[in-house]
């Protein structure tokens, strides 16, 4: 059950579909890395004596 209102949603995936198969992969493993960034900074912050 999803009760945030989302109202660019419909843009959002006009646009998505208007890309390239490659263009989603592309994209999709740049929000990997991005997403793979911020926990390792998130350990960093909370960990900092930790390598």
């Amino acid at each position: 059950m999803d009760l945030k209102p989302r109202p660019n949603q419909e843009k959002y995936l006009e646009i998505v579909r208007k890309k390239t198969p490659y263009e989603r992969l592309q994209q999709a493993f740049m929000l990997t890395e991005r997403s793979r960034e911020l926990f390792k900074a998130g350990l960093r912050h909370r960990h900092p004596d930790l390598d």
